[in-house]
């Protein structure tokens, strides 16, 4: 009897190793890394998918890899629409997070950022830094921006419309370049035409990221505009 009972508490024991990492770490980093990002991108939504494998690693603070959906965020004050981070071999700190009840980031194999930005993301952003054109629409079409508005240059309501491209300036900045523009009037004055190009011809600077990152790529869709963003390895 004895010895069932010994053998009976030693497959708990075993059982409780195995499935502890699983049953009692794991809903702990979802939980704070959830936290993490949804405050680090100024999200309203985070979902969070860990790979249940090697469940042990989380005590050394590693998770194998990680899938993360993001929704309604902000960065840098450019409207995220939505965004998916996806990270291998992600390390933290184990101390931090089990003793304190916070995520520490600590570096990943890898870790990149695919992000979207719609039209009207795109509008408010604009809005907010073209403060000086009235009633401005900004459509993403045939891989181009298209702008419309209207500016007041010497008392006088100018209609305009313009085009531009993004181009990556720098590891952080997108450079909003101007194309063409067209105002109503044939006779604009050449100052007026030198001030729309001035006021257009801006860069977005996306460096408010905890870790240091780097623009891949950013492509203008129908509708919106596409980001890739990865984790610069030090």
């Amino acid at each position: 009897m004895k010895r069932r009972f010994l053998l009976a508490a030693v497959i708990l024991v075993l059982m409780a190793a195995v499935l502890s990492p699983r049953a009692i770490l794991l809903p702990t980093v979802e939980q704070e890394l959830q936290k993490y990002v949804q405050k680090e991108f100024n999200a309203e939504d985070v979902q969070i998918a860990l790979e249940r494998r090697g469940s042990w690693s989380l005590v050394l603070g590693r998770v194998p890899a990680v899938a993360i959906t993001i929704e309604n965020a902000s960065v840098s004050g450019l409207p995220i629409d939505r965004a998916r981070l996806e990270a291998v071999d992600l390390r933290f700190h184990p101390w931090a997070l089990f003793r304190e009840k916070e995520f520490w980031y600590a570096g990943s194999e890898f870790l990149q950022v695919s992000a979207r930005v719609t039209e009207q993301g795109l509008n408010e952003y604009f809005k907010k830094h073209v403060s000086q054109v009235q009633d401005l629409q900004v459509d993403a079409q045939g891989g181009k921006l298209q702008v419309r508005g209207t500016l007041s240059f010497l008392g006088v309501p100018w209609e305009l419309g313009l085009e531009g491209r993004l181009e990556v300036a720098g590891p952080t900045t997108v450079r909003v370049v101007p194309t063409g523009l067209m105002v109503e009037n044939a006779a604009a004055p050449p100052a007026l035409v030198e001030m729309l190009y001035q006021f257009f011809n801006f860069t977005i600077d996306l460096d408010q990221f905890p870790f240091p990152m780097e623009i891949t790529s950013i492509a203008v869709d129908d509708g919106g505009i596409e980001l890739v963003i990865q984790e610069v390895r030090e």
